[in-house]
């Protein structure tokens, strides 16, 4: 079933087709998730949460709308209320929680994930809403356009939000591995970037 058919019948109160909603956007959700609350077992929980609100909440989307950006907001609302309600921010992500990079030389692999495991712990010291623009903008790929609509913010604070943690982020790597600061990226379309935060 494609998305829009699937939105259009789930719209009407067909399950079937949240499923295949489910299908289509649970890993995406997921990620966005484990991103913000730095845990693959909440995430899972936020994950079924958001597809179960989604059920009802989809009535008031508008189909001339980006879907992603629009569910990406449940997702961001229920992960964000998940760190308030656990207080639970400087948790590490579980390594099972990586997804499987391109195939690399093993120096290259060993660096790469040294990279990654020295972002992700920085980004644990962002406040949550910091993070969660970091995780839209690396984990998803998401434009300024996209995140404020699944922020629920203006562009302006979207830039603010992401050159803030940047910067940060920057910061922290700078004084715990100082070989991997000239690594960290520098530009929000670095691919680089990408597969640093993502692994």
């Amino acid at each position: 079933m494609q998305e829009q058919e699937a939105i259009r019948q789930c719209q009407a109160g067909n399950l079937a087709a949240l499923g295949a909603l489910f299908e289509l956007h649970h890993l995406s959700v997921f990620r966005t998730s484990v991103g913000i609350v730095r845990r693959i077992d909440l995430a899972e929980d936020v994950t079924q949460q958001v597809f179960i609100e989604l059920f009802t909440a989809i009535k008031r989307y508008d189909l001339r709308r980006s879907f992603p950006p629009w569910l990406h907001r449940i997702a961001v609302r229920r992960s964000l209320d998940e760190l308030r309600r656990r207080k639970d921010r400087d948790v590490p992500i579980e390594a099972a929680g990586e997804l499987p990079s391109p195939s690399t030389s093993p120096e290259q692999a060993a660096e790469q994930s040294e990279l990654r495991a020295n972002i992700r712990e920085a980004l644990g010291s962002l406040e949550p809403n910091h993070r969660a623009a970091v995780v839209l903008r690396y984990y998803q790929g998401f434009n300024e356009a996209e995140m404020a609509v699944a922020l629920g913010c203006r562009r302006g604070t979207v830039k603010s939000r992401v050159h803030y943690a940047l910067r940060r982020l920057r910061e922290i790597l700078a004084l715990h591995s100082p070989s991997l600061y000239d690594e960290m990226p520098y530009q929000p379309s670095s691919s680089q970037s990408s597969d640093a935060l993502t692994g």
